[in-house]
C-alpha cells in the first residue's frame, strides 16, 4: 500500500487532519472524504470537518471497508521519540493519532494537513505533540 496526496476538487478553503488521513489511504478527493464524514455525523453535506474524534475516525473508518488494528498507548511519548523507536514495515499505512491532530506515515513517508503531500518520513512535523494510539491499517478494498 502506498500514500496518496490530499486532492481537492475545488482547491478552496481549509483541510482538516482526519480527512486527509484517510485521502492519504483511499485516494479518495478530500470532498468526497468531507462528504462521508458528514453523513455519518448527521450533518449538512457542505460542513466543515474541523476536529474528529478516534470513534468518528473508526465509523468512516469501517463506512469505507478498512481493515485496521487500533492500538492504544498506555503511556503517552512525544511523535518524535515514537519515530525512533518504531516505523512501520515496507507494506503498512499507519494514522498516527497524537494530541487533536492525525498524521498518516508508511515506511518512509508522512503525510498530514500540513504537507497536503507525501513527503519523507525525516521532514515530519509535530514531533512534540504526545502520540495517543496508532490506527494500523492492514487492508484497503476500493469501493
Amino acid at each position: 500500500m502506498k500514500l496518496h496526496p490530499a486532492k481537492r476538487c475545488n482547491g478552496n478553503g481549509r483541510i482538516y487532519c482526519g480527512p486527509t488521513a484517510l485521502c492519504a489511504i483511499t485516494g479518495m478527493p478530500y470532498e468526497d472524504i468531507r462528504l462521508i464524514v458528514n453523513e455519518i455525523k448527521g450533518t449538512r453535506p457542505n460542513a466543515g470537518v474541523m476536529r474528529m474524534s478516534v470513534k468518528l475516525f473508526k465509523k468512516v473508518l469501517h463506512y469505507l471497508d478498512i481493515q485496521y488494528t487500533y492500538v492504544l498507548l498506555a503511556n503517552t511519548i512525544p511523535f518524535g521519540f515514537f519515530l525512533y523507536k518504531n516505523k512501520p514495515r515496507n507494506d503498512e499505512i499507519w494514522v498516527v493519532h497524537l494530541t487533536k491532530h492525525f498524521v498518516t506515515i508508511s515506511d518512509s513517508c508522512f503525510i498530514d494537513n500540513h504537507t497536503k503531500s507525501v513527503v519523507p518520513l525525516t521532514e515530519a512535523l509535530h514531533l512534540r505533540k504526545r502520540v495517543k494510539g496508532i490506527f494500523k491499517i492492514q487492508e484497503y478494498n476500493k469501493i
